[in-house]
């Protein structure tokens, strides 16, 4: 019998987003003549669905403990199958099950969800709340590393570094 792998790599555009919700191409953003104080993030835009920002400043919540060890949490995606943990790209949610639910609760030295609760923590310059990203979400931000990496050079931001991210999804074993 013969098999056939397919490897599918979702269709996203990167742009640069404005504290008004406005998007531009790195050439837009240059030729607006807009400062980066004026730059929310990096956007990363699925063609079917919406996107996300990501912030100029690394939270850095990959410094800092998930949490909620031995814990079960409800309303979040949890396996070990990466083709599952790809399709969850609901950091919002997520992150508010996380925290709501390790409120208090102390495992290993460690109270509550610190990366979770960092990642709300964090304020956009448009005052909007950020959120401890999905797994479909980060997936999708690394497959288009170089873009990203582009545009928030072009506005001052931190860049992704080679490294372990947190994310919302609790997925085992997946990479």
């Amino acid at each position: 019998s013969n098999s056939v792998t397919m490897d599918f790599t979702e269709e996203v555009n990167v742009y640069i987003a404005d504290t008004s919700g406005n998007l531009y191409t790195e050439a837009e953003w240059t030729d607006s003549g807009k400062s980066n104080d004026q730059a929310e993030g990096v956007c990363v835009m699925r063609a079917k669905s919406g996107g996300f920002i990501i912030a100029k400043e690394d939270a850095s919540s990959s410094a800092l403990a998930w949490g909620g060890y031995n814990k079960s949490i409800s309303g979040i995606v949890i396996t070990n199958i990466q083709s599952d943990a790809l399709k969850d790209f609901d950091g919002f949610g997520n992150t508010s099950n996380i925290i709501e639910q390790c409120a208090g609760y102390t495992n290993n030295g460690i109270t509550g969800a610190p990366a979770a609760e960092a990642c709300a923590a964090y304020t956009f310059p448009s005052s909007q709340k950020g959120c401890l990203p999905a797994f479909g979400e980060w997936k999708l931000a690394y497959d288009n590393k170089t873009s990203v990496v582009s545009a928030m050079s072009l506005i001052g931001g931190a860049t992704i570094q080679n490294d372990i991210y947190w994310t919302s999804t609790l997925c085992t074993n997946a990479k």
